[in-house]
């Protein structure tokens, strides 16, 4: 049966903290950031943590790997200090695809240590090759007079490569030293040439072979050149499955000296026997063998201390990759492993090893946590039976404890994961309100210790938290956005703990800054409660529907007992005020609060606020005698409960009832590209800049189904229909003198190519938005093949100098979106990770609920031990006994379906 998937591969990545950075450069300070490179281009930038070795940045990310992904990188760099080279970097830390492959789905938290680094790599580019593995059959063999079987031999076609960078463009091109005629209209491109070899494990002879070199051109096309490599046999008959081919490209100078530009490695092991494979692969730079096994040997101890092995077992190992011609270019080949290509592999990283050791006792480390997830997602069609049992979990309470939901609580491994998982799916089938409800419902209904509410890690705490992160953002930027920002300008003093006071001071002194500081910490957190209390009609209705039902669930389970109705606010503040604006609070530059981390002073004041609004939300009620330096602010506690019941009661007030339907069948997909949020739009008129400089304006942008809006002050300003746009693109930072741009080319019968141009506030903002560009804008069969990476300024192309506003572009798109065919949502990604809980999980159910011997008839049991008569407590006892049976019968119903459900989508996607 032919697979029809995509392989999914994403990696979590918390970076933590550092220390002793900057200690080699002799520096007591620096301003360490970190970037995340995957293969060569820049994904992620946290912030600046300013004057400290030992930064704490606390930062996590979800980062969506391309399908060749080979390496990803964390670079540190000291925002202050500038060397010859530009930033100086302060270290790198390497993870490749083959050492995470073994650790994939475990949670791995490590210092990592440093490796040198004296730049962040910036070649770019991706190269098309045809591999074909080929055997010529019997030939002659002159030198015995014989006839055997030829070697094997792999036949290379170079077609093209795009979006390489010109002379100009790189820094590290000798400083205008190169004579210059590879000009076009002023500008130095490059004139690319390819040399490739193939080398087999353990020898040394190589035969290099080198392509034509095209000239003046960013976009080279050698016409399907292509080059054969002879392949020896093996003692069994067959060809060294260790060869790999190694691709450099290179720009070849007037001088005769090269510029290099990058390189591919391809294990030949890739590739099936008399089948041609054509694919784009990314360029990456020269790989540092160093940082490869230092960051392999910190991997590889942080495995031994969890128990878990680095190696990877022949009956463990991934399968060989499937290529796929008709996925986007930067996710179309898979590339494992790389070197130099005049060197082994094994034996760079065997000499590197006493290098690594002393060069990296100064370089300091992060602490990192990794989480690699690898999968093979199919169509959405094929887990419609999943679906259907986790939608059937629903119906009703009985359901709900004997489903599909409540043995995935018995086997999950990760709550928070699943959550997630459970929160997206049920968001796409508009049935998260009953989701929760019937979650929460069940908890209010077992619990025993009131006090203990929704204080755990429950599935159903982790579900709300979920819902909260990805239904209410936009809420909590708007009611507290306004008084982060007073805080972070102001600065104003909060400290009321007098062991944080500054040393020496007398006991006057000190009370009279309390008195100070505690009217300070009262303003600010004043301001905050006026911008909670006025922010109902800013709550999504979800939201308020959610903490309604969760009102009503527990007035009715504590109606008996009037000590508890005081839960009926708990219940919504633990959430809303403990569980989101807090956290928020304390990290606000993770929740989009703020740009950058906050300073210690802030974030002192940042924690005290998020205190006083902690004990806020508990009513009032301090746990014990800690913090007895929070009694200065218990007053204002103490007088502003009411307001926050009454805020509660306001949120709460939502009209109309709460259904509890299965919608199973409506089974509609919602658009996953739905974004909205705020860019820099550059200010242009007949498609030219307006000014002498480029003016950027802020605009709220907002994509459906069908179009991408832009509004200024709530009215729209421009409006593009899907179907109209061919090209979406990022923009070179110096065309506009302006960092994190991304162009939308737009074209339809009544005019000519429009580009909206827009910029980013950093990295992580293009990224996002890019995706979601491109996810929105589908497959267009009208899709450009060229665009300009400039802009059109002073009457002509930044990029290529051409004066036509017109001409073509000088660089090649990349297509907007896969094959409608192979592409998966959002949804069936999610889909996929409950299976692979469930498979993982299957043997423990079935061993729990399938091969149970204890399933007997209740009522026989307690009638043998009364002489066959019933006594009333056996007859109880025999009840509550049978209704445990009930449920362990419904439960292992449930799991058999569930290995119907596994077994099919394990045909497609092989075991787990």
């Amino acid at each position: 049966m032919a697979r029809r998937f995509n392989k999914e591969a994403s990696v979590h990545l918390r970076i933590g903290e550092g220390k002793n950075l900057g200690e080699r450069f002799g520096s007591p300070k620096v301003d360490p950031y970190c970037i995340i490179k995957v293969n060569h281009e820049e994904v992620v930038r946290t912030a600046t943590a300013w004057k400290t070795q030992f930064p704490f940045w606390g930062e996590e990310y979800d980062v969506s790997l391309p399908l060749d992904w080979k390496e990803l990188s964390i670079y540190c760099l000291d925002q202050t200090t500038f060397d010859s080279k530009g930033t100086v970097v302060l270290g790198k830390i390497t993870l490749n695809r083959k050492n995470l492959l073994s650790v994939r789905g475990h949670t791995i938290e490590q210092w990592y240590p440093l490796s040198p680094a004296d730049r962040v790599d910036d070649v770019r580019g991706e190269l098309y090759l045809d591999l074909r593995l080929h055997h010529r059959g019997f030939v002659s063999d002159r030198t015995k007079g014989k006839s055997r079987e030829s070697p094997y031999e792999v036949v290379v076609t170079v077609v093209e490569a795009r979006g390489l960078p010109s002379r100009d463009d790189d820094k590290r091109a000798a400083s205008g030293n190169h004579a210059a005629s590879s000009v076009a209209n002023g500008r130095v491109l490059a004139n690319p040439c390819v040399r490739m070899c193939v080398q087999v494990e353990g020898e040394t002879s190589l035969v290099e072979q080198t392509s034509t070199v095209c000239l003046n051109t960013l976009c080279p096309n050698w016409n399907s050149s292509y080059f054969t490599f002879e392949l020896a046999e093996n003692d069994f008959g067959s060809w060294d499955d260790s060869a790999t081919l190694f691709v450099t490209m290179v720009d070849v100078m007037d001088d005769g000296q090269e510029r290099f530009l990058g390189e591919v490695t391809i294990p030949l092991i890739e590739l099936d026997l008399d089948r041609s494979v054509g694919a784009w692969y990314s360029l990456f730079p020269r790989q540092d063998a160093v940082s490869m096994a230092v960051t392999a040997a910190a991997t590889a101890s942080a495995l031994d201390g969890a128990g878990v092995g680095l190696a990877i077992s022949p009956t463990s190992a991934p399968r060989p990759f499937t290529f796929s011609t008709t996925a986007e270019p930067s996710t179309r080949a898979s590339i494992s492993l790389s070197g130099d290509y005049r060197t082994s592999i094994i034996q760079r990283t065997e000499s590197s090893g006493q290098t690594s050791q002393s060069s990296v006792a100064k370089m300091g480390a992060i602490r990192l946590k990794i989480k690699y997830e690898e999968d093979d997602v199919l169509p959405i069609s094929h887990y419609d039976p999943l679906l259907k049992l986790l939608l059937g979990s629903l119906n009703g309470p009985e359901a709900l404890t004997t489903g599909a939901i409540a043995l995935l609580e018995d086997v999950m491994s990760d709550r928070e994961d699943v959550a997630r998982a459970l929160i997206k799916i049920f968001l796409d089938q508009e049935l998260v309100t009953p989701l929760l409800n019937a979650l929460a419902s069940r908890e209010i209904k077992s619990i025993v210790q009131p006090t203990t509410l929704f204080r755990g890690s429950s599935l159903a705490s982790k579900s709300v938290e979920q819902f909260l992160k990805m239904t209410a953002m936009q809420y909590l930027n708007t009611t507290l956005k306004g008084v982060v920002d007073s805080i972070f300008a102001e600065k104003l003093s909060c400290e009321i703990d007098p062991n944080k006071l500054p040393k020496g001071q007398d006991a006057s002194t000190n009370a009279s800054q309390i008195e100070r500081n505690s009217a300070n910490l009262r303003l600010y957190s004043s301001r905050l409660l006026d911008a909670i209390s006025s922010s109902v009609d800013a709550c999504p209705l979800a939201v308020r529907q959610v903490f309604k039902y969760l009102q009503e669930r527990v007035l009715e389970r504590f109606s008996d007992d009037k000590a508890y109705l005081h839960l009926r606010y708990v219940v919504v503040s633990g959430f809303l005020f403990l569980r989101f604006f807090s956290p928020a609070l304390l990290a606000p530059k993770t929740y989009g609060l703020s740009d950058e981390h906050p300073d210690a002073a802030t974030a002192r004041t940042l924690t005290l606020v998020a205190k006083i609004l902690q004990n806020l939300g508990n009513l009032g009620q301090r746990a014990g005698n800690k913090e007895q330096y929070m009694s200065a602010v218990d007053t204002f506690i103490v007088e502003n409960v009411a307001r926050v019941r009454s805020f509660i009661d306001h949120l709460t007030a939502v009209s109309g009832a709460i259904e509890f339907t299965n919608q199973a069948a409506n089974h509609r997909l919602r658009n996953e590209s739905s974004k909205e949020g705020e860019l820099f739009k550059l200010v242009r008129k007949n498609g030219v800049e307006v000014g002498a400089k480029p003016t950027f304006v802020r605009r709220s942008f907002q994509i459906d189904d069908r179009a991408v809006s832009y509004f200024d002050d709530g009215e729209i300003a421009g409006r593009i229909r899907a179907e109209d746009v061919v090209a979406i693109e990022k923009v070179d930072q110096a065309a506009f003198n302006r960092p994190h741009m991304i162009q939308m080319i737009s074209s339809n019968r009544r005019h000519a190519d429009q580009i909206l141009y827009v910029a980013a506030s950093d990295v992580n903002e293009q990224n996002e938005w890019l995706s979601a560009f491109r996810n929105f804008a589908g497959r267009n069969p009208n899709a450009r093949q060229h665009y300009h990476p400039g802009g059109y300024r002073g009457n002509r192309w930044t990029c290529c100098k051409l004066t036509d506003s017109a001409a073509e572009g000088c660089n090649m798109t990349h297509p907007i979106a896969a094959s409608m065919d192979l592409r998966t949502s959002s949804v069936s990604r999610e889909l996929h990770r409950l299976y692979r809980q469930f498979a993982l999980g299957l043997p423990k159910l079935v061993s729990s609920y399938l091969n149970n011997s204890k399933l007997v008839t209740a009522v026989v049991t307690a009638a043998s031990m009364n002489g066959g008569t019933l006594t009333a407590a056996a007859a109880a006892a025999a009840a509550i006994e049978a209704a445990q049976d009930r449920v362990s019968q419904r439960k292992a119903y449930t799991v058999r379906q569930l290995e119907v459900v596994v077994d099919d989508i394990a045909q497609y996607t092989g075991v787990v």
